[in-house]
């Protein structure tokens, strides 16, 4: 995977950026931190994944620099219909960060 081999080499491109899944490749987040760092501005990178993790703990590099948002996933019925709460059923959230 190139993202492994040269995290902040992936990262050189326009922004803004999708990372999903990116507990695959966790040294991601330390050159997100760097860009970030090197380029600053909100909404560069949005970073998703399918799983929970502390925004402030320690260890987690991007302490300060992202905001975790709330996301659903999508029912069958919210892809072709016209979006109404009483018929339209929420899965378990997943979790994004926009930084």
């Amino acid at each position: 995977m190139a993202v492994r081999a040269d995290p902040d080499g992936s990262l050189d491109m326009a922004r803004p950026v999708l990372l999903d899944e990116w507990q695959l490749a966790p040294q991601i987040l330390g050159a997100v931190k760097r860009a970030v760092d090197a380029r600053p501005g909100p909404g560069s990178f949005l970073i998703t994944g399918s799983v929970r993790s502390d925004l402030e703990g320690s260890g987690w590099p991007l302490t300060g620099r992202a905001l975790r948002v709330q996301m659903y996933g999508l029912a069958s019925v919210s892809s072709t219909a016209t979006l109404r709460r009483d018929h339209c059923s929420i899965d378990s959230p997943r979790t994004a960060s926009t930084v």
